[in-house]
């Protein structure tokens, strides 16, 4: 009680101060997972916490020149909810994307694939090249491959 007494004496002297300190204090106490009537809300998963590939680095190894690599990144929904791929976006035009299955949407416990290939040609000694996945919540995944261009 004499807390609210307090809190009581410190609306009346500031009403901004107490209003201030009050937000503050509410906004640095609210846990992430909030309870109601006992259930446990939790936030919402990013699409990409949701989203497992089977790898993001693919290493091809030391490969010959002006060839033509190939491999197939699958990806599986582990969420509640639909995952929808807003874009694809390569780091070269060396690389070419087969279209993912499902066509970037994929619902839940379902899973999907993404072939590359990539052409070798003009590149020499090692290298590496990325693929970014952009998500409809604006999270994103980085896949990555690499490998070594010799004669």
């Amino acid at each position: 009680m004499p807390n609210m007494i307090y809190i009581l004496y410190l609306a009346n002297q500031n009403k901004m101060t107490y209003l201030l300190q009050a937000s503050l204090a509410l906004l640095f106490a609210i846990p992430c997972n909030i309870s109601l009537m006992g259930e446990s809300l939790k936030q919402p998963s990013t699409m990409s916490s949701i989203a497992k590939w089977n790898t993001t680095i693919h290493d091809f190894g030391n490969v010959s020149k002006d060839t033509t690599l190939k491999f197939e990144y699958t990806i599986q929904n582990t969420g509640k909810r639909i995952i929808v791929i807003n874009n694809i976006r390569k780091s070269c035009g060396c690389t070419e994307l087969d279209t993912l299955a499902a066509k970037g949407i994929i619902t839940p416990s379902k899973g999907g694939s993404l072939g590359i290939k990539f052409k070798t040609k003009g590149e020499q000694g090692s290298f590496e090249k990325s693929i970014v996945i952009f998500y409809r919540d604006g999270s994103y995944t980085t896949l990555k491959f690499k490998g070594n261009a010799v004669l």
